[in-house]
């Protein structure tokens, strides 16, 4: 007031208020009460940035009051710290075995673009995860920050990684190689920077070790991650913004895939024939199709079948999207019953018809078609031997039938994934060699040393194996060991 009154402006620009840390039963902590766990004690267990993350992501910033729950805090270590620091390693083992230096300029991103579609659209996301941090802690709003963080951390691992494994570990050559493992550098280096304020100790030992590979003279380089200016990339394109339109389709037919996988009880390692996809939406089918090889590579389909005409076991109903509807200002009040009843009667070709011109009437009301669900009806006895899974864009359907091929190749991938199972309990590197022997019943040992990339032995060696394993598959037992390379 004081301040005020004698300068004639307010006496600060921005007023930082947080809310009381309460113990779990709603009361203050007290020592009488004994009714908190010391806070040295918490962050040994969890890491001292688990414990700014989890407050920085709680009501307290937002001047509410939070009760602390140890038990919210012990999924962050999980949630978070694991799975930044796993990409971080993947990367720095991949990197040391090819011998790829990535090559950035001077902000940290790519020197040599990409052409690949999906190392350009984690770029993408990148400049927009950093454009967005930037506004929202300008604005102080710390709470907002943190969700999408983690949501790009997990969108990294669990997307760009997974459909990029193969690529950064040579399985396409070694241009493709070194520019996957450059748009992954690339995305930690920012990353790290982006993170700092919220998680300041992980990010400055992965920093320490990411900015070795940075040539002599360059800006990031033999500096604290903290004594960085925060990122400031370009702002993200209209290419860029158009990249999301185009991935994000492909990575929602994976989804489906999955789901209708889980639903039939087929794990991911049985290969199947054919999965066909259907879509309402040429733009998004279209998409679809340009990406198909990742569509494939992850849903273990040797082919994706993106027909021109509708299947006849799919059928396109509607329903209203009251979400939608709600939103009218006007309401639409009693009118809200004949757009009810005008989706029921709706046939294949009114619901493409709306799709295509936007909009349709219900009794002289105009809906667009927003306003409409669009609903995949799949009829299974048009439809044999197929499971469908579908949402408001997409059917798609499995060919579950087996055949003496698939199964040979489901063979191959659990020997394969066994002794890759067997090498990481052994604690080996990548470059250490082993012998691999498999016991058991027949089958394609050309394929599985394809697979694995060496030798395997049809009898088991006299010395002790490092690591084994039996596979009861159908009637027959395999014994699948590794053993130690003189």
């Amino acid at each position: 007031m004081l301040s005020a009154a004698l300068k004639k402006k307010a006496p600060f620009r921005n007023l930082i208020i947080n809310g009381l840390v309460l113990a779990e039963d709603g009361k203050k902590m007290s020592k009488s009460l004994r009714n908190y766990a010391p806070p040295t004690d918490v962050i040994d267990r969890y890491g001292a940035d688990s414990v700014r993350l989890y407050l920085i992501n709680s009501p307290v910033v937002r001047a509410e009051s939070l009760k602390f729950n140890e038990g919210e805090l012990r999924n962050i270590p999980g949630d978070v710290m694991s799975p930044l620091y796993n990409i971080f390693r993947f990367f720095v083992t991949e990197a040391n075995h090819s011998g790829v230096t990535p090559l950035v300029d001077s902000v940290g991103l790519p020197a040599t673009p990409s052409t690949n579609l999906v190392d350009r659209w984690i770029i993408a996301g990148i400049k927009e995860l950093v454009a967005f941090v930037r506004v929202e802690m300008e604005g102080y709003r710390l709470f907002t920050v943190v969700p999408t963080l983690v949501k790009f951390i997990d969108q990294l691992a669990n997307r760009f990684l997974r459909l990029n494994r193969r690529r950064m570990k040579g399985g396409e050559g070694p241009e493709e190689q070194a520019h996957a493992l450059t748009a992954l550098y690339s995305v930690l280096l920012q990353l790290c920077v982006a993170l700092a304020p919220f998680t300041p100790f992980i990010v400055e030992k992965l920093y320490a070790t990411l900015s070795t590979a940075l040539p002599d003279g360059h800006p990031m380089k033999d500096t604290s991650v903290h004594l960085l200016p925060y990122p400031t990339l370009p702002a993200p394109t209209k290419e860029d913004i158009a990249l999301v339109d185009t991935v994000a389709p492909m990575l929602k037919v994976i989804d489906l895939g999955r789901a209708a996988r889980d639903k039939q009880g087929i794990g991911i390692k049985t290969p199947l024939r054919t999965m066909v996809v259907t879509s309402h939406n040429a733009a998004k089918l279209a998409a679809v199709a340009q990406l198909r090889r990742y569509v494939m590579d992850e849903l273990n389909v040797l082919e994706v079948v993106i027909p021109e005409t509708k299947p006849d076991y799919v059928t396109l109903t509607a329903q209203p999207n009251y979400e939608q509807l709600r939103l009218r200002d006007p309401p639409l009040g009693a009118d809200l019953r004949h757009v009810r009843a005008g989706c029921t009667k709706m046939s294949h070709d009114e619901v493409m018809q709306l799709v295509e011109e936007g909009h349709t009437e219900f009794n002289g009301v105009r809906v667009s078609v927003d306003e409409v669900k669009v609903v995949y009806k799949f009829d299974a006895a048009k439809a044999t031997g197929l499971c469908a899974y579908s949402d408001q864009d997409f059917l798609i359907a499995l060919d579950t039938t087996m055949d003496d091929e698939l199964l040979a190749m489901a063979l191959t991938r659990k020997l394969t994934s066994t002794v890759q199972k067997l090498r990481k309990d052994a604690r080996l590197q990548r470059s250490d060699k082993v012998d691999v022997a498999v016991v058991g019943g027949e089958f394609d040992v050309d394929e599985v040393a394809k697979q694995l990339s060496q030798v395997v032995l049809t009898e088991a060696p006299a010395e002790e194996a490092l690591q084994s394993d039996s596979l009861d598959i159908g009637d027959v037992t395999y014994t699948v060991a590794i053993y130690k390379k003189e």
